[in-house]
């Protein structure tokens, strides 16, 4: 059984880059207004992965305007100043986490240590788990 947990925890949890839980819960960490994460979750732009993908620029590149416009086009708002704060650590967050995924999974070993699950998706897992005792009957 527990080996099925720690399997079944690794597929979920990818470093948090496929993970809606770890994206929600990071961006109203670091404030990004509810109307903007709401759109952006409308557009697709729900994980790490999508937002890392979302533009073919790079947050090293000179200039963050390609990644602005696809953002925008996606959502169909013109984004602010103020909201590309959040959204542009978000967006260098994203393309760190591809990063070393791909770098994890090109150097993964047989040896190798399970990843662990995002906090995010522990929370949400566990809030799952109670809700689903508390409908049994008996318990």
């Amino acid at each position: 059984m527990t080996l099925f947990v720690v399997y079944l925890c690794n597929v979920a949890a990818m470093s948090g880059l496929d993970s809606k839980h770890a994206f929600t819960s990071r961006a109203i960490e670091l404030g990004m207004q509810e109307e903007l994460l709401e759109k952006l979750k409308g557009a697709g732009l729900d994980t790490f992965g999508s937002l890392a993908f979302s533009s073919d620029a790079t947050p090293t590149s000179n200039t963050e305007e390609k990644f602005k416009k696809a953002i925008q086009d996606l959502i169909m708002v013109e984004v602010s100043t103020a909201d590309m704060i959040p959204l542009r650590r978000m967006w260098f967050e994203a393309h760190a986490m591809v990063l070393s995924d791909i770098r994890c999974r090109a150097e993964r070993t047989e040896a190798d240590q399970p990843r662990k699950m995002p906090l995010a998706c522990r929370e949400a897992c566990e809030e799952r788990q109670a809700e689903k005792r508390a409908e049994r009957p008996g318990h």
